[in-house]
C-alpha cells in the first residue's frame, strides 16, 4: 500500500493557505454562544504561546471558505471524550544495541478513516523541518523534527473541566517548532494549559519522557530500566485499574520488552507492535473488516532521523520510509 506524502513549505500563512484548500468540505458542528466564547478564549491562549499558529489559522480561513466563528471553535476549542486507542513505546540506553533510543507506536482508530491517512513534510520559514504521519485534517499525530526529536500522542480519559488552553495538534506543532530534546519537550508540555486530556511520548537519541496532561495538571514519567510504555490509561491509575484493553496492551508490551534477552532493535519493536495475544495489534483484520483497530504502525530512530510507517496492521503490512 503506497503512502500518500504531502509537502508544505513557506511562511506560516502560506502553509495555512495550502491546507485551507484541502479542507473546504470539512463539516463543522453547530456552535452555541458558549462554544464560540470558549473557542475565542482558547485562540487567544494559542496566539500568545504559539504566534505562528495564528498566522497559519488565518491562512486556512482565507482559502477554506469555512465560517470563521464555527471554525475557530472547532480548531481551538473543541472538546471530546476519550476515543480510540494507542500503544506508544520508547526503549532507551543499554536496552538498545548502540544505546540510542528507539520508538514504536500503534495508532488505533476507525478503519473508515484510513482513507485520510498520509505522511507530511512541513518546512515553515525559519523553523525546524519536520516529518510525520496523520489522519487528521489539521495536525500531526506523530512527528519527528530535524533534531530527531520524536513525539506520539494517545488519548486519555477526561480529568477536570475543560479550560481555555492549547489543543493537542497545536501542542505537537509547538514542540516540533521549538524543542530539540525530550527534556525540553516534556518541560514545555508540562507547563502548557491543555484543553483536553492527552498523553505525549517524546523521545530523543538519549532518552524519553511520557507526559500525561489534562486541563487540571500534567505528570511526567521517565523510562524504567530503559522501557517506557503508554496507552490510554494514566500511569498513576494502573495499580487499581480494571483489566481493560488499554491496561492489557500496556502490560503486555512491557512484559514482551522485559523478556527480550538481546538488545532491542526496530525488528523487536515491530514484533511487539504485531502482538495479538495482548491486543496491541488491535481490531479485526482484512480489507473490509468493520469497526476499528490499528490503522497505522510506526517505528522511529531519532539518531539517523529515520521514520518508517506501516499503513495498516503491522503484522501484515510492510513498513515504508517517510523521506525528508
Amino acid at each position: 500500500m503506497a503512502i500518500a506524502h504531502m509537502r508544505f513549505s513557506g511562511t506560516r500563512r502560506e502553509i495555512g493557505r495550502a491546507q485551507g484548500y484541502r479542507i473546504r468540505a470539512l463539516r463543522l458542528p453547530p456552535v452555541s454562544p458558549r462554544d464560540s466564547a470558549f473557542g475565542n478564549r482558547c485562540r487567544a491562549v494559542a496566539a500568545r504561546l504559539h504566534p505562528g499558529i495564528e498566522d497559519e489559522f488565518e491562512g486556512m480561513c482565507e482559502t477554506s471558505g469555512l465560517p470563521v466563528e464555527e471554525f475557530t471553535s472547532y480548531y481551538f476549542g473543541r472538546t471530546a471524550p476519550a476515543a480510540g486507542g494507542c500503544t506508544n513505546i520508547a526503549v532507551t540506553g543499554t536496552r538498545t544495541r548502540d544505546g540510542h533510543t528507539l520508538v514504536g507506536r500503534n495508532y488505533d482508530w476507525d478503519y473508515a478513516d484510513r482513507r485520510w491517512c498520509e505522511a507530511r513534510t512541513i518546512s515553515p520559514d525559519g523553523e525546524p523541518a519536520r516529518i510525520g504521519y496523520t489522519h487528521h485534517w489539521g495536525g500531526l499525530c506523530d512527528v519527528m523534527n530535524d533534531a530527531g526529536l520524536t513525539l506520539c500522542i494517545a488519548s486519555l480519559p477526561p480529568e477536570g473541566e475543560p479550560r481555555p488552553g492549547i489543543q493537542w495538534h497545536i501542542a505537537v506543532d509547538l514542540v516540533a517548532a521549538t524543542c530539540r530534546t525530550a527534556t525540553e519537550a516534556a518541560d514545555l508540555l508540562a507547563g502548557l494549559p491543555h484543553v483536553r486530556s492527552l498523553a505525549y511520548l517524546v523521545a530523543d537519541r538519549d532518552t524519553a519522557r511520557l507526559v500525561e496532561t489534562s486541563p487540571r495538571n500534567a505528570r511526567v514519567f521517565e523510562p524504567d530500566d530503559g522501557i517506557l510504555v503508554g496507552t490510554n490509561t494514566r500511569t498513576d491509575a494502573l495499580a487499581g485499574h480494571a483489566e481493560t484493553a488499554s491496561v492489557r496492551r500496556r502490560r503486555r508490551a512491557e512484559d514482551l520488552l522485559r523478556a527480550t534477552k538481546e538488545p532491542v532493535t526496530t525488528d523487536t519493536l515491530i514484533r511487539v507492535l504485531s502482538d495479538h495475544e495482548g491486543g496491541i495489534c488491535a481490531g479485526q483484520h482484512g480489507p473490509d473488516a468493520p469497526g476499528g483497530g490499528t490503522i497505522w504502525s510506526l517505528v522511529a530512530e531519532p539518531t539517523p532521523r529515520r521514520v518508517r510507517v506501516a499503513p495498516g496492521h503491522p503484522c501484515d503490512t510492510p513498513f515504508e520510509d517517510i523521506l525528508w
